[in-house]
């Protein structure tokens, strides 16, 4: 049920930044006309990284626990 939580974070995260990608104006890439885009996509980025570390880190207890 975690893992499948977990991957569907993923996947929501990646239609986010999908979608504020469109948002972005690509005439003008500077910061300060695309922070809300920039900044969602940076937090997507990190959630999604953040979701595969806790995979990995339940894959690890899950063998360390089977292992004893």
């Amino acid at each position: 049920m975690k893992k499948k939580t977990r991957v569907g974070m993923i996947i929501v995260a990646i239609a986010i930044i999908i979608v504020d990608l469109t948002f972005i104006d690509y005439g003008n890439l500077t910061w300060s006309k695309n922070i809300s885009s920039f900044s969602g996509i940076i937090a997507m980025v990190c959630l999604i990284i953040g979701m595969l570390i806790e995979i990995r880190w339940d894959k690890k207890q899950h063998a360390k626990w089977t292992d004893n």
